[in-house]
């Protein structure tokens, strides 16, 4: 049973798109339907990702099949953008972005240059872990949380328990 969803709308999603290619950005969207890149990102994904998790089939095992979609702004069920080797800080980023987008450093730094992910501002795992134990009657002093990378921190701090991995970035 699905008790929430909340995508990113067109409008926001084509400003999105076109700016990441203004910036020279590599990105992917992650739907509710699957991972969806253009050509470039599914035709590179192993030198981006080479080495770490390793092979083609690990990454798909850990983080599902990217299926090429070469119209990403005619997607309808987007909850976040994923990017990579952006010719602009994370700070540019923002600021060009605005209010309505959530920009934060990737769980997975892939280059020397900039790689982040993107969401709807205000919609984190803390969101969902809120809206899941309102439906399921249970307070957050009574939820432990695990995380490891800068996207955790919200969900961590909302956590009755929240603990960092030893893996975690130190961001």
């Amino acid at each position: 049973e699905t008790i929430y969803e909340k995508y990113v709308d067109p409008e926001h999603l084509a400003i999105l798109v076109d700016y990441m290619k203004t910036v020279g950005a590599r990105y992917y969207l992650q739907c509710r339907s699957g991972r969806y890149g253009t050509s470039d990102i599914t035709e590179q994904e192993g030198a981006l990702f080479a080495g770490d998790p390793g092979t083609k089939e690990k990454r798909e095992e850990i983080f599902g099949k990217i299926t090429t979609d070469n119209h990403p702004k005619l997607r309808r069920d987007v909850n976040k953008f994923a990017y990579y080797e952006a010719n602009a800080d994370i700070d540019t980023i923002r600021k060009n972005l605005g209010d309505y987008f959530y920009v934060m450093e990737s769980s997975f730094r892939l280059s020397e240059k900039s790689d982040g992910e993107v969401t709807i501002r205000g919609i984190t795992k803390a969101t969902g872990m809120q809206i899941y134990l309102n439906a399921a009657g249970i307070g957050r002093e009574d939820v432990i949380a695990f995380g490891d990378g800068p996207n955790d921190h919200e969900m961590i701090d909302f956590a009755g328990v929240g603990v960092a991995m030893g893996n975690a970035s130190d961001d």
